[in-house]
Parts: structure tokens; C-alpha cells; sequence
């Protein structure tokens, strides 16, 4: 029972984006996870107060990408809207910001930016705040865009909305690598030394609600402190806290998962087989 507990673990921490927004088409409420308490649902109507543990012994994470020290994957996921992903169930690149994207030729790609995104200070997500998503990462010398191949100098917005990425060659696997909409405005302002990126702004629908060096990471949504998420045909959010926690070593970690301290346990391909 165990081992199938365990199994089950490591495949839903692999959907932990989807589970993130999970939408159901009744407006009945989930109360899955560890958590308790109440709390308001997006219709306004009470109900438990959802909480899930993640494990990782890894590493913590913040909020940079790019950058040694990595940043959290879980908890980026939460705070910022990624750009395209791909989802293995259908094969296909989905996303979330953008209303259109497709190759214009073999070394052209396009993002057409939705007209109703907006970050979590207010601002509203334009092709300029797009575009710096992705060449924010060679000007704070990330390596994340690294073997793109974008030629920067014939990039960029064509309007509000628009952003063309010209690259040196073909290559078609160019949308699979996870961006994060980033708020140029926001990010310019503060700085990339700025203690203000450990609760960064973001589109996403989870904010930080405490990070303690070395030890967790909380998100809670972001209408718990009054915001509204502005992707609301995501549907209600049914998980109301994420708690990522650090586990030094993967034995702690593979420990605190089958007595139940984690709901999920986030771990390294060279660990699968001793894990299993």
C-alpha cells in the first residue's frame, strides 16, 4: 500500500501546474490535502480551507531563473503565468496569456499577448512586458535561453499585443522551454538584487506569503489577502495554500512522505529507482 502511495505521489507532483487551477464544471468545492479550517470560495460560499505539502531536497528555490541558486519550479509555477507549455496529455503547446502562437516561417515565431492579462500590482501585461520575459535572461546573464539561437537585434513587439522571435535556424522545439511573464515595468524598478523578489509581482494565481531561508516556502492565493486573479476562465482555485518545504536529505524527505508530514514529494531522476 505504500509503494502505491508513493507512486501515485511522484505522478501527480509531475501534473502540479494543472493542479494548481484545477477546474471543475460544478461549483462544488474539493476539500482534499491536509489542511483544515474554512475559508471563501470563489463564489463566496464557505469551505475547507485547502493546504498541500511539497517536499524537495534539492534545493529551496527563489524566484530568479537562470541563476544559480536555482530558482523554485513549484513555486514560480504558482506566482508567475509560464508563457507555453506543453502538455503531454495531448501533445500540443498550450498557454494561458497568449491568444495566438505559430511559427510565421521556418525561423520566425509568433506570440500574440490576450488583452486581459494583468499583474498582481495592477499593471497590464502588454508585448513589451512579453518580450522582456525572454531577453531579460541574457541582459542579468541567465543561461536559461541558452542554444535559442534568437537574434535579438530583429526581435521584438510589432504592436501592443505582438512579439516576433527571429531565430538563427530552424528550430522547432523553440516554445517547449518554460518562460515566466515577467513584469518589465516592476522588475526595471526594483532591480535583479532586490530583496523584493523573494514575494515577486506576477500574473499567476498564488502570492508568497512567507519564505524562510533554507526551510519553506507558503503561497496562498491571492484573493486570501484581497486581489483577484485575473485569469478567471481558469475557473475556481481549489488548493487555498502551497507549503514547498526543504528537506537536506532525500532519506528525510523519502521519510516525511510515507508518515504523511508531505503530501508530494518533489525528487531528482537519479533517486526514481532507490524512491520506487
Amino acid at each position: 500500500m505504500k509503494k502505491v502511495k508513493i507512486i501515485v505521489a511522484i505522478l501527480m507532483v509531475l501534473a502540479i501546474v494543472l493542479a494548481m487551477t484545477a477546474c471543475k464544471k460544478d461549483d462544488t468545492p474539493t476539500n482534499t490535502g491536509t489542511g483544515t479550517g474554512t475559508g471563501t470560495s470563489t463564489g463566496g460560499a464557505e469551505k475547507e480551507w485547502v493546504s498541500f505539502t511539497i517536499g524537495n531536497s534539492a534545493w529551496l528555490g527563489r524566484f530568479l531563473a537562470g541563476l544559480n541558486p536555482s530558482e523554485s519550479m513549484t513555486a514560480c509555477d504558482g506566482v508567475f503565468d509560464t508563457i507555453i507549455r506543453f502538455n503531454p496529455g495531448t501533445g500540443q503547446y498550450e498557454s494561458d496569456v497568449l491568444s495566438n502562437h505559430y511559427w510565421e516561417d521556418d525561423t520566425t515565431y509568433i506570440m500574440v499577448l490576450r488583452d486581459d492579462v494583468f499583474f498582481s500590482n495592477g499593471d497590464k501585461a502588454t508585448a513589451e512586458d512579453l518580450f522582456f520575459s525572454y531577453s531579460n535572461h541574457p541582459e542579468r546573464g541567465s543561461n536559461w535561453l541558452q542554444n535559442h539561437g534568437i537574434i535579438w537585434d530583429q526581435s521584438g513587439p510589432r504592436d501592443n499585443l505582438t512579439v516576433a522571435f527571429k531565430l538563427e535556424r530552424p528550430y522547432p522545439a523553440f516554445p517547449n522551454r518554460g518562460m515566466y511573464l515577467i513584469d518589465k515595468k516592476w522588475s526595471q524598478e526594483v532591480g535583479w538584487d532586490s530583496m523584493d523578489w523573494y514575494d515577486p509581482v506576477g500574473s499567476g494565481p498564488y502570492y508568497v506569503y512567507e519564505y524562510v531561508n533554507d526551510s519553506h516556502i507558503i503561497l496562498r492565493t491571492r484573493e486570501s489577502r484581497g486581489e483577484s486573479y485575473w485569469n478567471k476562465d481558469a475557473g475556481p482555485i481549489y488548493v487555498d495554500e502551497w507549503i514547498c518545504k526543504y528537506y537536506p536529505d532525500s532519506s528525510t524527505l523519502f521519510m516525511a512522505l510515507q508518515t504523511g508530514e508531505v503530501d508530494y514529494a518533489d525528487i531528482a531522476g537519479a533517486d526514481y529507482a532507490r524512491y520506487v
